[in-house]
Order: C-alpha cells, then sequence, then structure tokens
C-alpha cells in the first residue's frame, strides 16, 4: 500500500473485493457509452505483455466523469484481482455497451483478445488518436499533447465541458480543412 499518495477524485474508484466489483459491474452497465483503457507491463501483446490494470468509465447525466479501476498484476503489495476474475468482470462491466472509447483504442483492444479479455466485436469503436489523426495529421497524438492543444486548464470534474469544447475544437478544424464534421450518436 502507497502511503501519502495522492488521494483519488470523488469519481474515480479502485475495485478489489467482491462487493466493489459488484457495483462496479452495476453502475457501468447503465451507461450506453463506455471509457477503456489498459494500462500493461509492455507493448508488445504478441510476446507476452499483458495488463497489469484496467479502467473502464463513462459520463454521468451531470457531465461528470465515473472511473473504475482494477488493478490485476501490479508489483505491488497492494491487493490485486485474480486474472480470472478481472476478465469475467470485465466481460460483466462491457456487457450492453452501445460504445467503446478509448486513446489509442486499437491497441487497448489487441492487447485484451491477446490476453483473453472479452471485447464485443459488434460494438461501435471510437479511437480518439485516429479521430485526432484524421483531422490534423502533423501534430502530436498523445493524449496529453492534443488536451494541452484544446485547453491550458483541464478540470476533469467538469467532463461536458470538456467534451463541448473538444467537439468545438474537431468541428472548428474540420471546417479549416473543408471536411464535414458530425457528431455520431
Amino acid at each position: 500500500m502507497i502511503f501519502g499518495g495522492p488521494q483519488l477524485s470523488p469519481h474515480h474508484h479502485i475495485a478489489r473485493t467482491a462487493p466493489e466489483l459488484s457495483a462496479m459491474v452495476a453502475e457501468l452497465q447503465t451507461a450506453p457509452v463506455r471509457g477503456l483503457d489498459f494500462e500493461t507491463n509492455g507493448l508488445r501483446y504478441l510476446n507476452g505483455c499483458h495488463p497489469i490494470g484496467y479502467s473502464i468509465g463513462y459520463l454521468r447525466d451531470d457531465g461528470a466523469a465515473r472511473v473504475w479501476y482494477v488493478p490485476v498484476a501490479h508489483q505491488t503489495p497492494d491487493v490485486m484481482v485474480a486474472p480470472d476474475i478481472a476478465r469475467r468482470v470485465f466481460a460483466d462491466s462491457l456487457a450492453g455497451a452501445s460504445a467503446l472509447v478509448g486513446h489509442n483504442l486499437k491497441f487497448d483492444l489487441n492487447m485484451g483478445r491477446a490476453n483473453d479479455y472479452e471485447i464485443d466485436e459488434d460494438v461501435q469503436l471510437h479511437d480518439t488518436m485516429i479521430q485526432a489523426y484524421m483531422i490534423y495529421e502533423r501534430r502530436r497524438f498523445k493524449l496529453e499533447s492534443l488536451a494541452e492543444q484544446v485547453t491550458q486548464h483541464l478540470d476533469w470534474d467538469d467532463a461536458w465541458s470538456m467534451a463541448r469544447l473538444v467537439e468545438d475544437y474537431l468541428r472548428n478544424q474540420s471546417k479549416l480543412r473543408g471536411m464535414t464534421y458530425k457528431k455520431s450518436d
């Protein structure tokens, strides 16, 4: 356990116990669009690299982000979720989602599938890194770099404002390039 580390925001949770994992699944299944991110021990999913944890979240109706993190294989003395349970909870957490959103989502999908995490092949996917490249291919695509280009001050508790700001930016960049921006439903 890390002592004196930064506190999580009230909208971020770590799920390790059966009741926490059950609460996570129940809450996430109410959201049609969910965000996904794997934390891994490397980038080569075909050469044995694997997830050490994953985050799944969504935006509440009031615009606040709600995010759950499941630790699976960190090299710390903290309690981890057994890999087989983590996989089952992962599948249950994504069940019924109409869309998945992630930055470099293609990596997360490949990492998950290579390590037996079930991901519905029919769910709509939104990879923000690919979307950013399609709008302007001559810039950096790390999530932090894109966020800095859109705004200098990020208030992650007001996710709706951030989403509107990003949407306005994408619409303006599309217009400058003679493209039509259409927000997907």
